[in-house]
């Protein structure tokens, strides 16, 4: 190999590059210096300033083909593994598209989207309803960098802002055309111990093959000349987001069948014919001092204390009253539960006051 000079500094040839059409990744994973990657992008007029020569030959040229052929395969897993996370807030069938309107959105302090079109339920009346351009925006607002990786499917055409609200502990605040997403900053001390206790039982978990914090973060990296760190080519996390892939599609009719397992036993089977002689109120429902929403309230003609919601009402109170598996219920409006059964096990009380539309669950 010879070497020749540009601009009075010499350069490094490159070696004779190898003909692989069909460079696949390596059984071990391995690793492509921050300079090498770099490299692959200079030119002999420009030089690596920190050896003063091109890293630039065919070790690194294949190294690089690898890269590539790690990407192709990253990209879908990547997509996947991302909009699973955020399918859960899908919705179609409660929206109604023909009542509207233009609100600004303030999010968490942090800055305000204005003019969104937020559309109301079906079921409650309440604007709950976004686009997925603008809850895209709303992520990305809070520095979610896992967004640019979702792809929502055709036939998803609006997020559940209240979903999403509910499964974070935010709360919702209208005031005019305003809608304040805040922070819940009450925190019992039965929740703080219980957080405590469950990191202490992570920290305390022995290494298992599973895919790492660093390792989920690393394959969302995509700016490596904007870091400045290494590529690391993984074929053994390949593996491990493919079984974690399939784990997940296996599990999601499990979580919707332990969802309702836990909750049918308040359901209440009332005849048909008797729906229509309900009596519904819509009630502002709180539990606590928290505000769940305004919600449809039944109960039979002369039996004050029989009351009922629908199943698409009581999952917002689970998840009001923090049930971590309520997000995964299917919210059926046909379907009935009897909340004086459902507090009697909850040791809880209920305060309804239909003169101030209001009713409180105290648990």
């Amino acid at each position: 190999m010879s070497d020749e000079t540009a601009f009075g500094r010499k350069v490094h040839k490159p070696d004779v590059i190898v003909n692989d059409n069909d460079v696949g990744l390596l059984a071990t994973d391995e690793t492509m210096t921050n300079e090498e990657f770099l490299s692959v992008f200079y030119n002999t007029g420009v030089f690596n300033e920190n050896s003063g020569k091109m890293v630039f030959d065919s070790e690194v040229i294949n190294k690089f083909k690898r890269v590539l052929a790690y990407q192709d395969q990253l990209e879908p897993i990547r997509e996947k593994l991302v909009t699973m996370q955020f399918e859960k807030y899908f919705e179609s069938e409660d929206v109604d598209t023909e009542t509207s309107k233009f609100v600004t959105i303030s999010l968490l302090g942090i800055g305000e989207l204005e003019g969104v079109t937020v559309f109301a339920s079906e079921e409650d009346g309440e604007y709950v309803y976004i686009l997925p351009k603008v809850f895209k925006r709303m992520l990305k607002m809070l520095k979610d960098d896992t967004i640019r990786h979702l792809r929502i499917h055709e036939n998803v055409s609006f997020i559940s802002l209240r979903l999403w609200a509910f499964d974070n502990d935010f709360d919702m605040v209208w005031s005019d055309e305003r809608l304040e997403i805040q922070s819940n900053s009450y925190e019992s001390e039965e929740e703080t111990a219980k957080e405590k206790k469950q990191t202490q039982k992570k920290e305390s978990r022995p290494p298992q093959d599973t895919l790492t914090e660093d390792e989920y973060y690393a394959i969302l990296n995509t700016e490596y000349i904007e870091s400045g760190e290494d590529i690391n080519i993984q074929s053994s996390v390949i593996a491990k987001l493919k079984k974690l892939i399939a784990n997940m599609e296996a599990i999601k009719p499990l979580r919707e069948q332990f969802a309702y397992q836990n909750v049918k036993k308040f359901i209440d089977l009332i005849d048909t014919e008797n729906i229509d002689k309900l009596i519904c109120d819509k009630l502002e429902v709180c539990i606590g001092e928290r505000t769940v929403g305004y919600l449809k309230v039944y109960n039979p003609e002369g039996k004050e204390d029989e009351l009922y919601v629908n199943l698409f009402g009581f999952k917002q109170l689970l998840m009001r009253a923090g049930s971590y598996y309520a997000i995964y219920l299917r919210g059926d409006k046909n379907t009935f539960v009897s909340l004086k059964r459902w507090t009697e096990e909850c040791c809880a009380e209920i305060r309804t006051d239909k003169t101030e539309k209001t009713m409180k669950i105290i648990l």
